[in-house]
């Protein structure tokens, strides 16, 4: 009878199949032939009988080692993903922390801009006062000069009117 190929399997899983035995067919047929067996016969069948058993316990055996090797694979696996998850909540923490920070450095900088925007509007009303201080003093020297000009004129005119009547 022709075996079929095993299924594919990972390369880190070790194969795990139970061999099957031309025996067991012997065996069935012994049993069904009748019941007179010889002392040949039964040590046969003892053997067979021994040989799967045997085969049944290195099942077992191999069976039992993958299951260990698999738990103690479960086993860091829970961890690293616990490790993980711890990871993750702090890495969480800290951009929340981070997130607060950013929210208070904007306030900050809106605050620090408004102030800039009041500081600039007080040293422009400043200047003007003073431009207009500046403008003030001007008019009035331009005003006494004026003044000076418009009496000066009265005094040569009346020295002029004076000096024509003669």
């Amino acid at each position: 009878m022709p075996l079929s190929p095993p299924p594919a399997r990972s390369i880190s899983t070790p194969l795990l199949q139970r061999q099957t035995s031309s025996a067991s067919t012997t065996i069935s047929d012994m049993l069904n032939s009748g019941g007179n067996f010889t002392s040949e016969q039964y040590e046969k069948i003892i053997r067979s009988l021994q040989r799967k058993a045997q085969v049944a316990d290195n099942d077992v055996r191999a069976h039992q080692e993958v299951i260990s090797k698999l738990e103690a694979q479960l086993s860091r696996s829970e961890n690293a993903v616990r490790d993980v998850k711890r990871q993750l909540e702090t890495l969480n923490r800290e951009k929340q922390t981070y997130i607060l920070e950013i929210d208070n450095l904007k306030s900050q900088v809106t605050h620090a801009h408004e102030e800039a925007g009041v500081e600039h509007e007080r040293d422009e009303t400043r200047k003007l006062r003073e431009e207009l201080a500046n403008e003030r003093v001007l008019k009035e020297k331009a005003e006494k000069a004026r003044h000076i000009l418009e009496h000066r004129m009265e005094e040569l005119m009346s020295k002029r009117n004076k000096f024509m009547c003669f």
